[in-house]
This record gives structure tokens, sequence and C-alpha cells, in this order.
């Protein structure tokens, strides 16, 4: 269930920044209203995590707090709306779109996006989208992808550099992508 692979997460997360989860906020009062102003349906990951939290604003002021997973941020509930004109305007120029809803979940200093996506039969996936490529695929499901997020944390993928910023060890996620296959 999405719902529990978050709190696992955010559990994951606490062991190696403990400020962080309060960085995230309380879930705020009709916070759904804010998310059918983008989609008319809320996506079970969506209700896992702002019916939790309520996500870090572009501008936090500690920086060492902004990553949900390296380089990206979690999209504060009041920012939602905004990031989705954002993120409409980078698929506008993609080709492969069709039959797909997008809908923005984490978001870089750059206009890239880890998004929800939906096909038209249903099935939910999470995708990376940014100004320079075609939208790519990187999970089939969103379970799967906090359930990586939770696997990084655990194999210390997921580290704090030097100045406390979560950064990730590449050489070990390439050995753990090789053990996958």
């Amino acid at each position: 269930m999405v719902k529990n692979v978050f709190e696992n997460y955010i559990g994951y997360s606490a062991k190696l920044r403990p400020d962080y989860p309060d960085s995230l906020g309380s879930s705020i009062s009709g916070w759904e209203n804010v998310v059918k102003t983008i989609t008319t349906d809320i996506p079970a990951i969506y209700k896992a995590i702002y019916g939790k939290v309520s996500g870090t604003m572009r501008n936090i002021e500690n920086q060492a707090l902004m990553d949900f997973i390296p380089g990206y941020r979690l999209i504060h509930i009041q920012e939602l709306e905004q990031e989705k004109t954002n993120l409409d305007g980078v698929l506008q120029y993609c080709e492969e779109i069709e039959g797909l809803t997008f809908l923005p979940l984490l978001a870089d200093y750059s206009s890239h996006y880890i998004c929800y996506c939906k096909d038209e039969s249903g099935a939910e996936m999470i995708y990376r989208v940014t100004l320079e490529d075609e939208p790519e695929l990187l999970y089939e499901s969103p379970e799967t992808f906090l359930k990586t997020i939770c696997e990084y944390y655990k194999q210390q993928i997921y580290f704090l550099d030097q100045d406390g910023f979560l950064d990730c060890d590449f050489d070990h996620l390439d050995e753990h992508l090789d053990k996958e296959k």
C-alpha cells in the first residue's frame, strides 16, 4: 500500500536527516481541493503524501532540507497548481505523450520533474520529464518508486555530503542496479 511505503520513506529519511520530516510540514486543510485543480481523480500517492505532509516550498530557507531525492524537492501543495502549469509548458514540446496524463510530484530548479503518470487503461507510472528529452519511464508504479527510494536509504546509496545535502553514491547505485538484473 502506497501510504505505508510513504510512511517508511519518512522513517528512513528521518534516520539520515532528523529535521527533514518536520520541514515537510503537516497536511493542510483543503489539500484535496488543490489537487482537484489539476486532476479530477486524486491518485493514491497524492493521498498518501499530501494527507500527511504539505511538501517543500521552492524557496526553502535551509536548502539542506530541500531534497526528497537528490536534486528534487517534493512540490509544496500550495505550489502544485503553478508547477502543473510549468510542467504542461515543458510537455507541449514532447511528441510521445498521447494517451498519458502527467501530474507533477517532484521538481528541481531547472523545470525538470518526476511525475505521476496515468495511461488510458488506468495504469500508473512514474516518469522523468525534462526540457531536453522526451519523457522517460522510471518506475512501473508509484509504489515501486517509493519502495526503491526506501531501499536506497537502507543500502546507504543515499547519504549526506560534507555540507549536509542529500547525495547519491552512483557507484553503489550501479552495483545495486546490476544485482537487480
